[in-house]
Formats: structure tokens, sequence, C-alpha cells
């Protein structure tokens, strides 16, 4: 093909083209402002906001909100946990490496580790916030236990109640300190 044909081929095919593409923008852009509606709310949409509701977690967001600035009484996703038991929690089991961390459900998991003093032993723990308050009855400590044996095989042991207790005393105590030193 030389390229005087080439030049009137794509000059026959430029013009349908961009009325094509552009025709839409153009008309478009001449129609003045658009109302979108939302959809109808579905059963299970009510079921899954009410469910939101009930967490304390506002359905909605604001982009303002988002990055830092405007209204905070805007709608927007709140957390359902007490920030201040959050990341105490996260703080005070720092020394163990983390599996799962659920911010919006208030859930910590960490990873199975092995003891520096019983090299036969690995612990795990699971921390949980349920509420927006800073209170004791809003955060659940496990700790779980499991012992290797010699033909390699684990079974769970049992931990002692005061150990699940401490670690709630000494996450509840940083979380007050946190909320004073704000």
């Amino acid at each position: 093909m030389s390229c005087p044909s080439f030049r009137a081929l794509a000059a026959t095919l430029v013009l349908p083209l961009l009325c094509a593409g552009l025709g839409p923008i153009a008309f478009t852009a001449c129609s003045g402002p658009v109302e979108i509606t939302p959809p109808p709310e579905t059963p299970a949409d009510r079921a899954r906001r009410e469910r939101l509701e009930a967490q304390g977690i506002t359905p909605g967001f604001s982009l303002s909100e988002l990055f830092g600035g405007g209204d905070k009484s805007a709608a927007g996703v709140q957390m359902a946990i007490n920030p201040e038991l959050w990341r105490a929690a996260l703080e005070i089991l720092d020394f163990l490496p983390l599996d799962s961390v659920d911010s919006v459900g208030g859930v910590i998991i960490t990873e199975w580790t092995e003891l520096a003093d019983a090299p036969s032993e690995e612990m795990k723990v699971v921390a949980r916030i349920t509420g927006r308050e800073l209170a004791v009855s809003n955060l659940r400590v496990r700790v779980y236990r499991r012992v290797r044996a010699d033909d390699g095989t684990t079974h769970a042991a049992t931990v002692a109640a005061e150990t699940e207790t401490a670690l709630e005393d000494r996450i509840f105590t940083r979380a007050r300190a946190l909320l004073v030193a704000q």
C-alpha cells in the first residue's frame, strides 16, 4: 500500500471513529445535571445495615473524613471498638508475631510461638475487643498452649487463668495511659 492511499484510508476512518467515540460525550455534556437515585434497599441490604448498626458502625462514608478533614459528625464508618484498647493490645502483644489482625472486628491473633524457656512448648494469643467504651468487659484475651512430644506430635496443654488475666490487666492499664496522654 502506498503512502497516499494509506492517508486517504486513515482520513476516511478518522471522522467516523471520532464521531462514534466523542459523540456520546458531547451529548451528555449538553444535557445538564443527571440525578442518580440509589437502588431500592433489598432485604439482604437491610439486614446488613442493621447488623452494622448493632455493632456500632455507621454505614456510608465521607471522603473528607477519610482524608482527615471535614466534620466528624458527618456520615462515616466509625470504629466499633475502643481505639485505646486496640492500640494497647497491639503494643503489649508486640513480642509475638501476628498471624491475623482485624481492626473492624477487634480481633488480634498471634502465630504459634516457641517459648524461650521451654523449647518443646508453643503459645498463641487471641485478643478480642468488643465495644467502644474503655471497660474491662470489652476486652477478652485467650492464651493457647501446646506441647510437642518426642515423636513430633503436638497436643493442647492447659494455661493458668492468671496468665490471661495478667495480659488483660497490662493491656487495660496501657489503654488507660494512652487515654490520659491524649
